[in-house]
């Protein structure tokens, strides 16, 4: 992993934790792979103690990045255009909040 990388990194956790830690919530899942050309980045965030409830399926959110060797950050959307086509497509993170990382990849 590069120095670059780690930064990508440590920019996303620090941003996770200003937009959705809070005393009710907690980062659930933090998976980090390396590969030869990039490092993927999966995370989900929930409430507290809420395993085997439906607050598990129905309060966590989830996303998906890839970091490339110099710290771009892109993450994968897929969607249903008007005319009934399924597109995909990857965007470039740019750095201000996850919640349009957790928006864009929610299947629509």
């Amino acid at each position: 992993m590069t120095n670059a990388q780690e930064r990508a990194i440590a920019r996303i956790e620090r941003i996770v934790k200003e937009d959705f830690y809070s005393d009710n919530y907690e980062i659930k899942t933090w998976e980090i792979s390396e590969n030869e050309y990039f490092v993927s980045l999966v995370g989900e965030w929930g409430m507290k103690n809420d395993e085997n409830t439906y607050a598990e399926i129905f309060c966590r959110d989830h996303f998906h990045v890839f970091i490339g060797k110099r710290g771009g950050i892109t993450y994968p959307v897929h969607k249903t255009t008007k005319n009934g086509k399924y597109k995909s497509y990857y965007k470039r993170f740019n750095g201000i909040t996850m919640l349009q990382v957790v928006l864009d990849q929610r299947i629509k």
